[in-house]
């Protein structure tokens, strides 16, 4: 029997209309199940459900999909167009090499719950947000509602106050 115990990260490159373009690497979740195990003892016929059975951990694991990737850039800029997000993949040489190209809809999983849209990535993969060509407010509601962009801000005050300097603001704090 061969168990696999850990999955190498997965380096992705994302650009576009992100606050942090660049190479990310994206892990594989690991997520412990513990299975509730009956065998067949085939020489007695008898059913065996032991304790040390059902105490085994497996371990179980989610590959990376393009929403945890996402979380990594921390936040889109204001003219992401989230419904056109391009994916370009290296087309493996049995299916005829080269690259393969898609279009994938994020607002569908944050409006709807459509996981489809939130596909398993692969080593090597380029994800473009491209922009649109006017704010959409929608989409800026939308995205900032979810956990894509991150709860806290970093902001740099200068001029003539008491305590100049970077600071951490709260997502959506006013200027005031």
């Amino acid at each position: 029997d061969i168990t696999i115990s850990n999955y190498r990260d997965v380096n992705v490159y994302i650009n576009g209309e992100v606050n942090r373009p660049g190479l990310y690497q994206v892990k594989y979740q690991k997520n412990q199940v513990t299975p509730n195990i009956e065998e067949v003892d085939l020489v007695g016929g008898n059913i065996l459900n032991s304790y040390e059975a059902t105490k085994t951990v497996v371990p179980n694991f989610s590959a990376p999909k393009l929403f945890d990737a996402l979380r990594l850039v921390r936040g889109l800029t204001n003219k992401a167009d989230l419904s056109q997000i391009k994916i370009v993949r290296k087309n493996s040489k049995t299916l005829g090499g080269g690259t393969i190209q898609a279009k994938v809809n994020l607002l569908d999983l944050l409006k709807n719950g459509d996981q489809s849209q939130n596909i398993k990535l692969f080593d090597g993969d380029y994800i473009f947000i491209p922009p649109s060509e006017k704010i959409l407010i929608d989409q800026l509601i939308d995205v900032n509602v979810t956990n894509l962009n991150p709860r806290e801000v970093e902001v740099f005050i200068t001029g003539n106050i008491f305590k100049p300097g970077r600071i951490i603001l709260k997502q959506n704090t006013s200027l005031v």
